[in-house]
Parts: structure tokens; C-alpha cells; sequence
């Protein structure tokens, strides 16, 4: 048994031209990055980094938004043993 992986839940929120949340919006989320092995994104939003994951690697975690795909936005996310 390997050890236990490491989850981080991210979640977006499409505002509209005055500032109010779309409460009803769905959201594709994604994974960019060099060397994904060891690491997944759930459909809700969850990031896993299993501890085999390549260290020291920035990664984008993509959501898209059903209703407008083109307003997808990209999220930074640092894979490290350090703690920043």
C-alpha cells in the first residue's frame, strides 16, 4: 500500500457585468502541465498529487465554463516537497 495522496479542492465562479454570481453555472475542469504523472483533476474540481508526482513543476488547473468556454480561465498551482 502506498502512501496517502494529497487533495486540494478548487472552485470557480462565472460573475456577470455587474459583479453577481451565475449560480447555476457548470464547470469542465482540467490539467495542464509538463509531466502530469501522479497527478489528476476530478470532474468537481479536486486535484490529486500522489506522491510519486514530479517535484518542483508549476501545473495549470483549468476551469472552463459550459455556458462560455472562451472565458476558460488557467490557475498556477506549485508542485514541491518545500512549503512556500
Amino acid at each position: 500500500q502506498g502512501e496517502p495522496a494529497n487533495r486540494y479542492t478548487y472552485r470557480a465562479v462565472t460573475l456577470d457585468q455587474y459583479g453577481f454570481a451565475f449560480d447555476d453555472e457548470v464547470y469542465t475542469w482540467s490539467l495542464a502541465a509538463e509531466d502530469a504523472a501522479g497527478l489528476s483533476v476530478s470532474p468537481d474540481g479536486v486535484l490529486t498529487v500522489e506522491c510519486g508526482a514530479v517535484n518542483e513543476q508549476t501545473v495549470q488547473v483549468v476551469a472552463t465554463p459550459a455556458s462560455n468556454p472562451e472565458n476558460a480561465k488557467a490557475y498556477d498551482v506549485i508542485i514541491s516537497e518545500q512549503v512556500y
